[in-house]
């Protein structure tokens, strides 16, 4: 910019005026700092919803619409269930998912029962139950259900109980980690079979009813996470 020559009648600022020209300035800078920090505010985001996996066998395949229901308003859930699977067969996708989903805050499991249908012909259950736990011992929360010892006595099996005592075991030995789902207890109780596996007075020995036994699933599972003091709910 060209200044004017100055001439005689041109009056210099005084110290007022100096500070009268610093106003603005202090004013934009005042705008700006509050600007930003109002920005760095907004980009704090929200603590994130907990994700949930779940894996399992035809129980969670039946009861897969109701769990979701029960857990999507507090969990970002993604269940992994096939129909037929013992524990072993259920193993790698759950690594795959671990590994692809990134951080889970839980896992809950209800496997076990195709491993004591078919006990004669495949005798891996109990390792497999301990791949399991070393498959997700790096999850802060982990849900274990037990499994229907009816079935020892229909398959001529005591591997349900074994099954059952090492996951009873496990809560026993990290409560803080492991939380049971008591399938077992659940249908031994008084009326539970009646209650939560007939369907119209007839019951296939293995499965719950699409009534009150998959809103049972439901609501244990909810119960057990809210239960794990290491879960980070939102």
């Amino acid at each position: 910019m060209i200044r004017p020559a100055r001439s005689s009648r041109a009056r210099c600022p005084d110290h007022g005026d100096r500070a009268g020209a610093r106003l603005p300035l202090i004013l934009v800078a005042f705008l700006v700092v509050a600007f930003a920090a109002c920005s760095s505010s907004d980009k704090t985001s929200p603590p994130s919803t907990p994700r949930v996996l779940g894996v399992g066998d035809s129980l969670i395949v039946l009861a897969t619409a109701d769990i979701r229901t029960a857990l999507d308003a507090g969990y970002e859930t993604r269940i992994i269930a096939e129909n037929g699977q013992r524990i072993d067969e259920m193993l790698p996708p759950l690594r795959e998912a671990l590994g692809r989903d990134g951080s889970v805050a839980a896992v809950f499991v209800n496997l076990g029962t195709n491993n004591v249908i078919q006990h004669e012909t495949y005798a891996g259950a109990l390792d497999d139950l301990d791949h399991l736990i070393e498959t997700v011992a790096d999850v802060p929360c982990v849900v274990l259900t037990t499994i229907s010892t009816f079935l020892d006595t229909s398959f001529g099996s005591a591997l349900a109980g074994r099954l059952n005592a090492k996951i009873r075991a496990l809560r026993e030995q990290d409560s803080g980690k492991y939380q049971i789902v008591d399938w077992d207890a659940a249908i031994h109780a008084p009326g539970g079979v009646e209650e939560l596996m007939m369907v119209d007075g007839v019951t296939d020995g293995v499965h719950e009813n699409p009534t009150a036994g998959r809103e049972w699933f439901a609501d244990e599972y909810v119960e057990a996470l809210s239960r794990c003091p290491r879960l980070n709910r939102p």
